[in-house]
C-alpha cells in the first residue's frame, strides 16, 4: 500500500542521505587513522568483502549498530542529530546562557587575577633581584630599610 508519492520520495531521501553521510564519515575516519578496509574488517571480526559492501554505494551490512561500533573501534563519538533536535538544543544553551554569567566574563575575570598575580610575582623577583645586586657590592647604592626587611622575609 503507497500513502503518498511525495512522502515516499522523501523517505528516500533521508534513508540514503543518512546512509551516504555514515559511509563518508567512515572513509574519512578510516582515512585519518590509518585504517584500511582489511583492518577494519580485522577488528570487527568481518571479512573485507562485508566492509566493502557496507561502505559501497547500496551500503548493504551498514546498520546503526554496525556504525557505532566502527565509530567506537576508530576511537570517536558517534552523534545523531535531526532539526528538531538542534533546535531543542539551541534552547537549552539559550535558557543555562540567560540564567548563568557568562563564561567570557568569567573567563575575563581570570585571566586578569592570573595576570596581576604573575604581574606581583615578576615584582617580587624584581626586586628580590636588586637587593642581592646591592648586597653583592652592585651600584653602591643604599638600600631601603624596607626593601631589605621584605626580602629578609622571603628568603626565611
Amino acid at each position: 500500500m503507497t500513502t503518498n508519492i511525495l512522502s515516499d520520495w522523501a523517505i528516500i531521501q533521508a534513508e540514503e542521505g543518512f546512509m551516504y553521510e555514515a559511509q563518508y564519515a567512515i572513509a574519512l575516519l578510516m582515512k585519518e587513522k590509518g585504517v584500511s578496509q582489511a583492518g577494519l574488517a580485522r577488528a570487527l571480526g568481518k571479512t573485507p568483502s562485508y566492509i566493502s559492501q557496507m561502505l559501497n554505494d547500496d551500503g548493504r551490512n551498514l546498520t546503526t549498530r554496525t556504525i557505532a561500533r566502527i565509530f567506537a573501534i576508530l576511537g570517536e563519538e558517534v552523534n545523531v542529530t535531526s532539526t528538531a533536535l538542534e533546535a531543542a538544543r539551541a534552547k537549552l544553551r539559550d535558557k543555562a546562557l540567560q540564567t548563568v554569567p557568562s563564561q567570557q566574563s568569567f573567563c575575563e575575570a581570570a585571566v586578569k587575577e592570573v595576570a596581576s598575580i604573575a604581574e606581583a610575582r615578576a615584582c617580587i623577583a624584581r626586586t628580590n633581584n636588586r637587593v642581592q645586586f646591592h648586597r653583592e657590592g652592585g651600584d653602591g647604592a643604599p638600600i631601603p630599610e624596607d626593601m631589605l626587611k621584605f626580602a629578609d622575609e622571603r628568603e626565611m
